[in-house]
């Protein structure tokens, strides 16, 4: 299926809305793990999840992380206070970000949007009609369970309908030549959908992230990340 990615965008590599076989598996407890409904630095997921793409559909696809060709540490916020991390899949070296203490991070997988500049079935003209194309995508998107580890800690399942964020409509002048493969310098409109996790800020030194997708089309996909927590980093 086009630009239903197994990304794990850290909000760690392209949802589900709704799909019964995600509660296969439970969810682990997890402290550090934030689900959609939470907040980081004032921003929800589905904030985190507008603004990674808004650059995403900005950037040009010969420089950006979602044709494997761009900086995979994407960021949000004053001063850049969130990390959006954009993974890469195993046995690909995992991405590497560079972080300052008190940064918190987001990242999501099975990741998505429907725009105004698309052809069908990706074509929405309001803001309506692109989430519910990008719902209904996601619905096709079958599996058991997407198993995130922290340090190689015990893995929490975020397919479940409490990790499904949704953005609000955003609007973008898109690059010219896009990742989406259409007319650039143009202005648009979106909506995205993915699974995603909010982490707090790490303490200070290398930490390991790894999301797994159990079942279905991707079962078996390892996407893979690697943040350095750098006490004194100015940028």
């Amino acid at each position: 299926m086009k630009r239903l990615l197994m990304v794990v965008t850290l909000a760690l590599v392209p949802l589900l809305g709704l799909v019964a076989n995600a509660a296969a598996v439970q969810s682990q407890p997890n402290d550090g793990v934030l689900d959609a409904s939470q907040r980081v630095a004032g921003f929800t997921a589905g904030e985190l999840l507008g603004e990674e793409w808004r650059q995403l559909l900005e950037l040009p696809s010969t420089s950006n992380p979602y044709t494997g060709t761009g900086d995979n540490c994407l960021k949000a916020g004053n001063k850049d206070k969130v990390l959006i991390l954009w993974t890469t899949v195993a046995p690909v070296t995992p991405a590497s970000c560079d972080v300052k203490p008190g940064t918190p991070v987001f990242f999501s997988t099975l990741n998505g949007e429907c725009s105004s500049a698309e052809p069908p079935p990706y074509f929405g003209a309001t803001e309506e009609e692109q989430r519910q194309c990008i719902l209904g995508l996601t619905e096709d998107t079958t599996f058991d369970a997407i198993l995130v580890s922290v340090d190689g800690g015990a893995p929490v399942n975020i397919g479940l309908d409490r990790f499904l964020a949704v953005s609000g409509q955003g609007s973008v002048y898109l690059a010219d030549p896009n990742i989406l493969g259409v007319p650039g310098n143009e202005n648009a409109t979106f909506v995205a959908a993915a699974y995603s996790v909010m982490l707090r800020p790490l303490h200070p030194g290398t930490h390991t992230i790894k999301v797994k997708i159990v079942g279905g089309s991707f079962d078996g996909t390892i996407n893979r990340a690697v943040i350095n927590v750098v006490p004194g980093l100015n940028s």
